[in-house]
Protein backbone atom coordinates (compact mmCIF):
# COMPACT_ATOMS: atom_id res chain seq x y z
CA UNK A 1 0.00 0.00 0.00
CA UNK A 2 2.88 2.51 0.84
CA UNK A 3 5.10 1.42 -2.17
CA UNK A 4 1.65 2.40 -4.36
CA UNK A 5 1.02 5.82 -2.80
CA UNK A 6 4.94 6.80 -3.52
CA UNK A 7 4.51 5.58 -7.04
CA UNK A 8 0.99 7.50 -7.11
CA UNK A 9 2.99 10.72 -5.65
CA UNK A 10 5.83 10.23 -8.19
CA UNK A 11 3.51 10.39 -10.89
CA UNK A 12 1.62 13.49 -9.62
CA UNK A 13 4.89 15.12 -8.95
CA UNK A 14 5.90 14.65 -13.29
CA UNK A 15 2.87 16.39 -14.18
CA UNK A 16 4.39 19.44 -11.94
CA UNK A 17 5.72 22.62 -13.65
CA UNK A 18 8.42 22.78 -11.14
CA UNK A 19 9.86 18.87 -12.39
CA UNK A 20 9.35 19.35 -16.27
CA UNK A 21 12.00 22.60 -15.73
CA UNK A 22 14.36 20.32 -13.46
CA UNK A 23 14.28 17.90 -16.49
CA UNK A 24 14.79 20.65 -19.18
CA UNK A 25 17.48 22.01 -16.98
CA UNK A 26 19.19 18.90 -16.60
CA UNK A 27 19.07 18.17 -19.99
CA UNK A 28 20.37 21.06 -21.56
CA UNK A 29 22.79 22.20 -18.98
CA UNK A 30 25.61 19.74 -20.43
CA UNK A 31 24.51 21.10 -23.88
CA UNK A 32 25.61 24.84 -22.81
CA UNK A 33 28.79 23.93 -20.99
CA UNK A 34 30.07 22.30 -24.37
CA UNK A 35 28.32 25.12 -26.53
CA UNK A 36 30.24 27.77 -24.42
CA UNK A 37 33.41 25.84 -24.65
CA UNK A 38 33.26 26.15 -27.98
CA UNK A 39 32.92 30.16 -28.32
CA UNK A 40 35.97 30.24 -25.70
CA UNK A 41 38.31 28.25 -28.38
CA UNK A 42 37.08 30.22 -31.16
CA UNK A 43 37.23 33.36 -29.66
CA UNK A 44 40.51 32.73 -28.65
CA UNK A 45 41.49 31.31 -32.44
CA UNK A 46 39.58 34.11 -34.28
CA UNK A 47 41.74 36.46 -31.79
CA UNK A 48 45.05 34.73 -32.69
CA UNK A 49 44.15 34.98 -36.58
CA UNK A 50 42.84 38.76 -36.15
CA UNK A 51 46.01 39.68 -34.98
CA UNK A 52 47.89 38.07 -37.27
CA UNK A 53 45.37 39.82 -40.22
CA UNK A 54 45.82 42.95 -38.43
CA UNK A 55 47.49 45.28 -41.35
CA UNK A 56 48.98 47.81 -38.28
CA UNK A 57 50.93 45.27 -37.28
CA UNK A 58 54.46 45.90 -36.43
CA UNK A 59 56.44 43.30 -37.71
CA UNK A 60 56.76 44.37 -41.84
CA UNK A 61 57.86 47.92 -40.91
CA UNK A 62 60.41 46.79 -38.18
CA UNK A 63 61.84 44.47 -41.02
CA UNK A 64 61.65 46.98 -43.32
CA UNK A 65 63.76 49.78 -40.78
CA UNK A 66 66.68 46.95 -40.03
CA UNK A 67 66.87 46.79 -43.85
CA UNK A 68 67.43 50.33 -44.37
CA UNK A 69 69.33 50.79 -41.15
CA UNK A 70 71.70 47.70 -41.37
CA UNK A 71 72.06 47.57 -45.58
CA UNK A 72 70.74 44.37 -45.36
CA UNK A 73 69.68 42.76 -49.17
CA UNK A 74 67.75 39.70 -48.47
CA UNK A 75 64.03 39.82 -47.03
CA UNK A 76 63.00 38.03 -43.81
CA UNK A 77 59.10 36.78 -44.03
CA UNK A 78 57.32 38.88 -41.88
CA UNK A 79 54.37 36.55 -41.56
CA UNK A 80 57.02 33.60 -40.24
CA UNK A 81 58.04 36.54 -37.60
CA UNK A 82 54.46 37.33 -36.64
CA UNK A 83 53.93 33.29 -36.55
CA UNK A 84 56.74 32.87 -33.92
CA UNK A 85 55.74 36.43 -32.10
CA UNK A 86 52.07 34.61 -31.71
CA UNK A 87 53.96 31.50 -30.31
CA UNK A 88 55.79 33.08 -27.57
CA UNK A 89 54.71 33.54 -23.90
CA UNK A 90 54.46 37.07 -23.37
CA UNK A 91 52.32 39.41 -24.64
CA UNK A 92 51.54 39.76 -28.53
CA UNK A 93 54.31 42.37 -29.69
CA UNK A 94 52.69 46.26 -31.03
CA UNK A 95 55.86 48.57 -30.60
CA UNK A 96 58.06 48.42 -33.69
CA UNK A 97 61.18 49.30 -31.80
CA UNK A 98 60.08 46.12 -29.78
CA UNK A 99 59.61 43.86 -32.48
CA UNK A 100 63.03 45.27 -34.39
CA UNK A 101 65.23 44.29 -31.23
CA UNK A 102 63.91 40.66 -31.43
CA UNK A 103 64.23 40.44 -34.61
CA UNK A 104 67.95 41.90 -34.37
CA UNK A 105 68.59 39.53 -31.33
CA UNK A 106 67.51 36.57 -32.99
CA UNK A 107 67.48 36.47 -36.46
CA UNK A 108 70.20 39.05 -38.14
CA UNK A 109 73.34 37.37 -38.97
CA UNK A 110 76.36 39.37 -39.31
CA UNK A 111 79.74 38.48 -41.50
CA UNK A 112 82.82 40.13 -40.67
CA UNK A 113 84.82 40.29 -44.12
CA UNK A 114 88.84 41.55 -44.21
CA UNK A 115 89.51 44.19 -46.84
CA UNK A 116 92.52 45.48 -48.47
CA UNK A 117 93.27 47.96 -51.09
CA UNK A 118 96.08 48.86 -53.60
CA UNK A 119 97.24 50.71 -51.22
CA UNK A 120 97.74 48.74 -48.49
CA UNK A 121 94.61 50.28 -46.29
CA UNK A 122 93.26 47.17 -44.09
CA UNK A 123 90.07 47.69 -42.81
CA UNK A 124 87.28 44.99 -41.48
CA UNK A 125 83.40 45.19 -43.39
CA UNK A 126 80.55 43.73 -41.51
CA UNK A 127 77.90 42.32 -43.49
CA UNK A 128 74.38 41.67 -42.00
CA UNK A 129 71.98 39.89 -43.29
CA UNK A 130 68.61 37.66 -42.05
CA UNK A 131 68.30 34.50 -41.53
CA UNK A 132 66.45 32.15 -43.85
CA UNK A 133 63.39 30.35 -43.85
CA UNK A 134 64.86 27.33 -42.58
CA UNK A 135 67.40 28.85 -40.43
CA UNK A 136 64.81 30.70 -38.80
CA UNK A 137 63.19 27.57 -37.73
CA UNK A 138 66.12 25.46 -36.67
CA UNK A 139 66.75 28.79 -34.53
CA UNK A 140 63.97 28.20 -32.64
CA UNK A 141 64.91 24.98 -31.87
CA UNK A 142 67.63 26.59 -29.53
CA UNK A 143 67.51 28.65 -25.90
CA UNK A 144 65.35 30.89 -25.35
CA UNK A 145 62.92 29.33 -27.42
CA UNK A 146 63.66 25.64 -27.23
CA UNK A 147 60.43 24.56 -29.29
CA UNK A 148 59.54 21.07 -29.91
CA UNK A 149 58.90 19.86 -33.69
CA UNK A 150 55.54 19.96 -32.56
CA UNK A 151 55.09 23.45 -31.42
CA UNK A 152 57.46 24.55 -35.18
CA UNK A 153 54.52 22.71 -37.00
CA UNK A 154 51.98 25.00 -35.12
CA UNK A 155 54.09 27.93 -35.87
CA UNK A 156 54.49 27.07 -39.85
CA UNK A 157 50.27 26.28 -39.55
CA UNK A 158 49.41 30.22 -38.14
CA UNK A 159 52.23 31.11 -40.98
CA UNK A 160 50.28 29.41 -43.60
CA UNK A 161 46.82 30.46 -42.76
CA UNK A 162 48.44 34.59 -42.87
CA UNK A 163 50.00 33.49 -46.59
CA UNK A 164 47.05 31.73 -47.46
CA UNK A 165 49.20 28.90 -48.93
CA UNK A 166 46.56 25.65 -47.53
CA UNK A 167 47.79 23.19 -50.27
CA UNK A 168 50.06 20.55 -49.30
CA UNK A 169 53.00 20.90 -52.07
CA UNK A 170 56.58 22.20 -51.26
CA UNK A 171 57.66 26.06 -52.85
CA UNK A 172 58.96 25.76 -55.92
CA UNK A 173 61.47 27.92 -54.32
CA UNK A 174 63.45 28.92 -51.48
CA UNK A 175 64.12 32.32 -48.98
CA UNK A 176 61.52 33.93 -51.36
CA UNK A 177 59.32 37.26 -50.94
CA UNK A 178 55.50 36.29 -52.37
CA UNK A 179 55.58 40.14 -54.26
CA UNK A 180 52.18 39.71 -56.29
CA UNK A 181 49.51 37.37 -55.25
CA UNK A 182 46.80 35.31 -57.16
CA UNK A 183 43.91 37.93 -58.32
CA UNK A 184 43.13 41.19 -60.64
CA UNK A 185 45.85 43.73 -59.71
CA UNK A 186 47.09 46.76 -61.84
CA UNK A 187 49.82 45.37 -64.30
CA UNK A 188 53.17 46.90 -63.12
CA UNK A 189 54.49 47.48 -67.09
CA UNK A 190 51.09 48.11 -68.52
CA UNK A 191 48.99 50.15 -65.93
CA UNK A 192 45.56 47.90 -67.21
CA UNK A 193 43.66 45.94 -63.85
CA UNK A 194 43.23 42.43 -64.97
CA UNK A 195 43.52 39.23 -63.40
CA UNK A 196 47.03 38.03 -62.58
CA UNK A 197 46.81 34.42 -63.25
CA UNK A 198 49.43 33.13 -60.82
CA UNK A 199 51.48 34.20 -58.08
CA UNK A 200 55.38 35.82 -58.21
CA UNK A 201 57.95 34.74 -55.97
CA UNK A 202 61.20 36.70 -55.65
CA UNK A 203 64.10 34.71 -54.41
CA UNK A 204 68.07 35.57 -54.57
CA UNK A 205 68.98 36.00 -57.73
CA UNK A 206 69.15 32.77 -60.30
CA UNK A 207 67.91 30.73 -57.59
CA UNK A 208 67.39 26.93 -58.10
CA UNK A 209 63.46 26.38 -59.31
CA UNK A 210 62.36 23.08 -58.79
CA UNK A 211 58.79 21.23 -59.13
CA UNK A 212 56.32 20.94 -56.75
CA UNK A 213 55.67 17.11 -57.55
CA UNK A 214 56.01 14.34 -60.04
CA UNK A 215 55.46 14.77 -63.25
CA UNK A 216 55.88 15.16 -66.95
CA UNK A 217 57.44 17.98 -68.89
CA UNK A 218 54.76 18.81 -71.63
CA UNK A 219 56.45 22.26 -72.50
CA UNK A 220 59.15 23.73 -72.93
CA UNK A 221 58.97 27.29 -74.83
CA UNK A 222 61.74 29.79 -74.95
CA UNK A 223 60.87 32.13 -78.10
CA UNK A 224 62.06 34.82 -77.82
CA UNK A 225 59.97 37.97 -77.54
CA UNK A 226 57.59 36.41 -75.75
CA UNK A 227 55.40 37.70 -72.55
CA UNK A 228 57.03 35.20 -69.68
CA UNK A 229 60.44 34.37 -71.21
CA UNK A 230 61.80 31.09 -70.79
CA UNK A 231 58.94 28.87 -69.57
CA UNK A 232 58.25 25.21 -68.05
CA UNK A 233 54.80 23.19 -68.09
CA UNK A 234 54.89 20.69 -65.99
CA UNK A 235 51.76 17.47 -65.81
CA UNK A 236 50.91 16.39 -62.47
CA UNK A 237 48.91 13.18 -62.18
CA UNK A 238 47.54 13.34 -58.05
CA UNK A 239 45.13 10.71 -57.02
CA UNK A 240 41.78 12.57 -57.92
CA UNK A 241 42.71 14.46 -60.46
CA UNK A 242 45.38 16.00 -63.45
CA UNK A 243 46.90 19.36 -62.97
CA UNK A 244 49.66 21.40 -64.56
CA UNK A 245 51.86 23.67 -63.29
CA UNK A 246 53.68 26.55 -64.87
CA UNK A 247 57.26 28.32 -64.41
CA UNK A 248 58.12 31.24 -65.98
CA UNK A 249 61.05 34.12 -66.42
CA UNK A 250 63.48 31.44 -65.94
CA UNK A 251 67.60 32.72 -66.87
CA UNK A 252 67.99 28.52 -67.71
CA UNK A 253 66.26 25.82 -68.48
CA UNK A 254 67.71 22.19 -67.44
CA UNK A 255 64.94 19.91 -68.43
CA UNK A 256 63.02 19.12 -72.07
CA UNK A 257 59.71 18.40 -73.32
CA UNK A 258 58.74 14.63 -72.49
CA UNK A 259 61.25 14.06 -69.31
CA UNK A 260 60.00 12.74 -66.17
CA UNK A 261 61.12 14.78 -62.89
CA UNK A 262 60.00 13.89 -59.62
CA UNK A 263 59.13 16.34 -56.84
CA UNK A 264 61.54 18.85 -55.74
CA UNK A 265 64.09 18.44 -58.75
CA UNK A 266 65.42 21.53 -59.96
CA UNK A 267 64.14 22.23 -63.54
CA UNK A 268 65.77 25.70 -64.24
CA UNK A 269 67.02 28.72 -62.54
CA UNK A 270 65.14 32.10 -61.67
CA UNK A 271 65.42 35.05 -64.00
CA UNK A 272 63.44 37.55 -65.81
CA UNK A 273 65.73 40.86 -64.78
CA UNK A 274 65.03 42.90 -68.00
CA UNK A 275 68.72 44.21 -68.06
CA UNK A 276 70.71 40.96 -67.03
CA UNK A 277 68.71 37.89 -68.24
CA UNK A 278 68.16 36.34 -71.67
CA UNK A 279 64.56 36.01 -72.91
CA UNK A 280 63.01 37.91 -69.63
CA UNK A 281 59.62 38.31 -71.11
CA UNK A 282 57.66 41.19 -69.57
CA UNK A 283 58.88 42.05 -66.38
CA UNK A 284 60.39 44.96 -64.17
CA UNK A 285 62.83 42.48 -62.20
CA UNK A 286 64.00 38.98 -62.08
CA UNK A 287 61.54 36.65 -59.96
CA UNK A 288 59.51 33.68 -60.63
CA UNK A 289 56.02 33.47 -61.72
CA UNK A 290 54.11 30.44 -61.15
CA UNK A 291 50.59 29.14 -61.92
CA UNK A 292 48.82 26.35 -61.38
CA UNK A 293 46.29 24.75 -64.09
CA UNK A 294 43.15 22.62 -63.28
CA UNK A 295 43.44 21.47 -67.41
CA UNK A 296 45.97 22.53 -69.86
CA UNK A 297 46.31 26.23 -70.77
CA UNK A 298 46.72 28.99 -69.10
CA UNK A 299 42.83 29.94 -68.88
CA UNK A 300 41.99 26.98 -66.45
CA UNK A 301 43.95 29.04 -63.90
CA UNK A 302 43.33 28.39 -60.48
CA UNK A 303 45.04 30.44 -57.37
CA UNK A 304 48.38 28.16 -56.71
CA UNK A 305 47.97 28.52 -52.97
CA UNK A 306 45.44 26.30 -53.03
CA UNK A 307 48.24 23.73 -53.59
CA UNK A 308 51.63 24.69 -52.23
CA UNK A 309 52.28 24.51 -48.49
CA UNK A 310 54.97 27.69 -47.41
Amino acid sequence: MVKAKIVVALLELTKTEWFRRTIIFLVLTPFILLFGFILLISSIISSLIGSMHNPKTPHKQAILELKIEYDISNDLSDYLLRSIDLFMDYEYMTSISQVKSFTKNYFVDSNHIYKKDDYGNEWTETIYSFKDHNEVLECIKLPPFSLTEDDILVIESFENIEMGFLGKFPMPVNDYVLTSDYGYRIHPVTGVTKIHTGIDLSPPHHSPIMSMTDGVIVNVNTTKGNAYGNNITIKHQLDTETIYSFYAHLSEIHVSKGQKVVQGEVIGLEGGDPETDPNPGTSTGHHLHFEVWSNYGSSYHTDPKNYLSN
